[in-house]
């Protein structure tokens, strides 16, 4: 990609190329049902950013793996599961929330990708 100026310019790895990053450092299988809810999360991502999709209820928490007749702060819970398996620590949500839980996995992300 070149900016205005004709010099070439590096853009962040999109969220797609974080997990999948993530799933060779961590040797996952892409039939590993966590691989497969990674890809989930980075469909409806998509959806969401590009396509301006709205989730259903149902789809949220499908995704966080809670009954559809719970209350959204169990599905909110359910979903900090899913980044806490990525992260491999326990963080209460006051830690997700300091940077915003997007900014800080992405950071993570990065600094997995500059190590590896």
């Amino acid at each position: 990609m070149r900016n205005s100026w004709g010099k070439a310019t590096i853009r962040d790895p999109t969220l797609g190329v974080l997990w999948q990053a993530w799933i060779k450092v961590e040797q996952r299988s892409p039939d590993d049902s966590f691989v497969k809810k990674l890809r989930t999360v980075n469909e409806y991502r998509n959806g969401v950013v590009h396509r301006n999709r709205a989730l259903s209820p149902a789809e949220l928490s499908q995704l966080a793996d809670v009954s559809p007749e719970v209350s959204p702060a169990d599905i909110h819970h359910g979903l900090l599961n899913i980044l806490r398996e990525v992260l491999k620590k326990p963080m209460g949500e006051e830690q997700m929330h300091q940077k915003g839980v997007a900014r800080s996995l992405y950071e993570w992300g990065l600094e997995q990708l500059q190590s590896s």
